[in-house]
């Protein structure tokens, strides 16, 4: 088998979150712009369509190298730009839909089982129902919470993959499930990267109403600088899964 360590197939596995803060910290920001980016949010669907195209520019500036660069939305424009992120964000609807068919599956086979053993022995039949409930409503607080965290966990690779024009990221799980697998650290710290400039957006929201309206599209600038380091980690990746699965 190929050796990973050989010449070639080494590669970068540093996401830098302080480069993308120094990004919004040190240069001008056109708050005037930013503005206008935030008061699309207000309009219905084509509004977060067309900040997620703003967003996409962005993301492709940096990774061309421009991480200074913040371009004016043009609704339109970007809104056709931003369609193809939508639709990957919304595979996380099909993957919840999967999640609560099997969760409700699991859930009628065990009220058809106790059915059969109520037959035979009705107070059996009662402390099983009992603890199934129990276990049921546990399993239902932890799928939410595990639930949340996962969709967050799983947009990185959505948000990536959409911003390359891929509409149905989740047809490539094994794809996404062996980065995060083989590659935790710098996925890892994408996430975390991602997070905390949401975690930023979301100052405005809890300081003032109106205050939203510049951080969210901030937030979104270096979420999306984030992002194209990501990008450029699995631009590097890809090759080298490729020649190990050919040894």
């Amino acid at each position: 088998m190929t050796n990973p360590n050989q010449p070639g197939m080494s590669m970068n596995n540093d996401i830098d979150i302080s480069a993308a803060l120094n990004s919004l910290t040190k240069n001008p920001i056109p708050w005037a712009d930013i503005g206008i980016v935030g008061v699309h949010f207000l309009i219905p669907v084509i509004g977060p369509i067309a900040v997620l195209g703003w967003h996409r520019r962005i993301f492709d500036n940096a990774l061309n190298g421009d991480t200074t660069t913040i371009p004016k939305i043009a609704l339109m424009e970007d809104m056709k730009y931003g369609l193809p992120i939508f639709v990957a964000y919304l595979n996380n609807f099909l993957l919840v839909i999967a999640l609560m068919v099997i969760f409700a599956c699991i859930v009628g086979c065990g009220s058809v089982a106790l059915l059969l053993i109520a037959q035979v022995s009705p107070d059996l039949a009662g402390i099983l129902g009992g603890v199934g409930f129990v276990l049921v409503y546990i399993g239902y607080i932890l799928g939410i919470f595990l639930l949340s965290i996962g969709m967050q966990v799983i947009n990185v690779e959505f948000a990536r993959r959409g911003h390359q024009g891929d509409m149905f990221p989740l047809a490539k799980y094994k794809e996404i499930i062996w980065l995060m697998r083989n590659h935790t650290k710098a996925y890892f710290m994408t996430f975390v990267g991602i997070f905390l400039f949401g975690a930023i957006g979301g100052l405005g929201v809890m300081a003032c109403y109106i205050g939203m309206f510049f951080t969210l599209p901030l937030s979104m600038i270096g979420s999306a600088r984030i992002l194209a380091q990501w990008q450029r980690n699995v631009e590097a990746i890809i090759p080298q899964r490729s020649i190990l699965d050919q040894s």
